[in-house]
This record gives structure tokens, C-alpha cells and sequence, in this order.
């Protein structure tokens, strides 16, 4: 039984203690208010909206993704504890074990565009038990454990970037349906805790690692436009923590998508691998497109197609990036559902 935390002073200093171990080694990206803590190492970015606040607020929002892009339309899940005292509407809770270690922990309540997942439906797909949390009135409240606090920032950071990950899958498999749920999920058992690559992509200078970020980030955010536009229900995390930018579902047809902002060999070998693999890692077929800013030269298309890997470009109109709608039709098949604008016409 861990015993809550209520104070506001108390509460207040693990907040503080939570933001500063997770922003170790980690970077700012821009989003929200006065931007995001972003550790590339774990694909994994979280927002504290009190950072640097002396005393302590009414309420606290905590907010934890895996898109370091557009953060509004990109949280996965919030952990908020109240600024005082018990408020089990909110669903981040702090208390103290046996040792009076620290421990964040989360009542298991997402709300995604569209949907209330409950903690009874939280737990059909997460593994992990409960553990009672009691108040000062007598309370128990039961709470999926996401940290201990008082652990070294390496193993903080592991433990959010795992609980979010499972907030993934869990929003995954009430949005996408339980197969692609399970795709996602070996996926993440098959990565384990391996590193295999520091996001090489944007292992440059930091000037330059921002811009192709960023360049990266609204690509990602053009195509995902295009596919609302076709009512094609895609995730908001990445397919695996090193895999491909974006998983969608059309029907029978699931793809994945891998964008390279260029197009040079490295790119392409990159691209190739992480689509492949992953299609293998996730245990179905899929539709694997690659996006890229322009055609590849003829002999590398050829290559490409006979291993099944449908490209798709993208324009760029001054700052703006643009997809052509009916080449993404043709990439995604017969089974892309019509537009609300097309329903109403017929």
C-alpha cells in the first residue's frame, strides 16, 4: 500500500523533482506554451506547464508524446496531479512506498479525439497490475505505476518513455482495432530496450539537426492532413520506437509510412530497412510507402517496386508541404473509405 501524497509543498517538490530528471540530456522543442523537453534517445517528449514556477499552483498539466511535432494534436497521454490534497478526476497521483521513495503514478483514464477509454478498458490491453494508493480520509485509489522518483534520471526517463508507449498501444487498440494493436506490441517487445541507431537522421550539428526537424515535422503533419482529408484513421506515434514515421489503416489495407526529407542513397537504404524490418517485426502485411521530395533515378525505382515499396512524393509551395490526393488514393487502394464531402454528394 503506498500512501498519497498531499501537501501542496510536497506535491510541488516531486513535480519539480519529476521535470528536472526527465529533462537531463534532453532538449527543447518548440510547441504548446514555452516549448517541450524532447529526449531523442527514447523518441519520447513531455511538457510541464509550471517548469520553472517557484510556488506552487493550483493544478499542474503534464503532457507526454512521441511526435516531436504539432504537440497540441500529438499528446498522448497527460499525468496531472492535483495542486493539493485528493482530486481522483485528475489522473496523475504522487505517493510514497515503504522507503519514502517518490512514485508518479497514473489512474489510467486517456481521452483521445472521439473516445473515453476508462480504466476498465485501459486494462484489457495493459499488463501491468495496480498497485493501491491510500489517502489521508481512507481512500485507496488504484493506479498504474509510471516512476519512482527517486531512481537516477536514465531510469525516470525509461520508465515515462515505457508508460507512454503503452498509452500508445492502449489508444491504439480503441482507434485502430486489437490487430493493430498487436502489430504494435511486437513491435515494442521486439525493440526491448535496444538502441539501435541515435535517430541518425538528425545526428548533424544542432543548427542544422533543428532545421531538418523541423523540415521532417512538417512533412509528417502534411501528409497526416492528407489522410484525414480521406477519413483514413492513422496513429499518432510511431510505428516503434526506431521504425517508420507513421502507421494508417485503411480498411483491409494497413500501411506504413517512412519520410525522408531527402533523397540521397543513405536515405533511401534507411528508409528501405526500417520499412521492411518493421513490416516483419509487426507480424502482418502491409502497403510500405516511402515519402521522399522527389523521384529517385530510374534503376532505384525499378529496385524499389520489386520489393514492394510504393513511393509517394511531396511539393513544397513556398513554406507549405503538399500531397496530391489521388496519388495517395492510388497508394492506399480500393479500400480507402470516400471523403464526408463525397458522402454527401452521392
Amino acid at each position: 500500500m503506498l500512501e498519497a501524497v498531499e501537501s501542496r509543498s510536497a506535491i510541488h517538490a516531486c513535480v519539480n523533482l519529476f521535470e528536472h530528471k526527465f529533462a537531463i540530456g534532453g532538449r527543447k522543442i518548440s510547441g504548446l506554451k514555452h516549448g517541450a523537453i524532447w529526449q531523442e534517445r527514447l523518441g519520447v517528449w513531455g511538457y510541464f506547464s509550471e517548469s520553472g514556477r517557484a510556488t506552487p499552483p493550483e493544478k499542474y498539466w503534464n503532457v507526454f508524446g512521441q511526435q516531436p511535432a504539432r504537440l497540441r494534436d500529438n499528446m498522448l497521454v497527460e499525468i496531472n496531479p492535483p495542486g493539493t490534497g485528493k482530486n481522483l478526476n485528475r489522473q496523475g497521483v504522487l505517493a510514497t512506498d515503504e522507503q519514502g521513495h517518490r512514485w508518479l503514478l497514473h489512474q489510467g483514464r486517456l481521452h483521445p479525439r472521439g473516445i473515453r477509454i476508462t480504466e476498465e478498458m485501459f486494462d484489457t490491453v495493459a499488463k501491468s497490475k495496480r498497485v493501491p494508493v491510500r489517502y489521508a480520509d481512507g481512500t485507496v485509489a488504484s493506479c498504474h505505476r509510471v516512476a519512482d522518483l527517486d531512481r537516477p534520471a536514465p531510469e525516470v526517463q525509461d520508465c515515462v518513455a515505457a508508460f507512454v508507449e503503452l498509452c500508445a498501444r492502449v489508444r491504439i487498440h480503441f482507434q485502430l482495432g486489437a490487430v493493430a494493436q498487436d502489430m504494435f506490441d511486437r513491435v515494442s517487445e521486439a525493440e526491448g530496450s535496444s538502441n539501435p541507431e541515435k535517430q541518425g537522421a538528425y545526428n548533424v550539428p544542432p543548427v542544422a539537426a533543428r532545421t531538418a526537424e523541423r523540415r521532417h515535422a512538417d512533412i509528417w503533419h502534411a501528409l497526416t492532413r492528407t489522410l484525414e482529408a480521406l477519413d483514413i484513421p492513422h496513429s499518432n506515434s510511431r510505428f516503434g520506437r526506431y521504425g517508420p514515421d507513421l502507421f494508417a489503416q485503411a480498411g483491409r489495407n494497413r500501411l506504413l509510412f517512412e519520410i525522408k526529407s531527402d533523397a540521397t542513397a543513405s536515405d533511401i537504404q534507411r528508409a528501405l530497412g526500417q520499412l521492411l524490418l518493421y513490416e516483419h517485426l509487426g507480424g502482418e502485411t502491409c502497403k510500405k510507402v516511402m515519402v521522399l521530395p522527389g523521384e529517385p533515378p530510374l534503376q532505384i525505382r525499378k529496385a524499389l517496386a520489386a520489393l514492394s515499396i510504393d513511393l509517394l512524393y511531396f511539393a513544397k509551395r513556398g513554406i507549405s508541404i503538399q500531397f496530391d490526393q489521388q496519388t495517395v488514393r492510388d497508394i492506399i487502394g480500393k479500400a480507402a473509405p470516400r471523403t464526408q464531402r463525397e458522402r454527401r454528394v452521392n
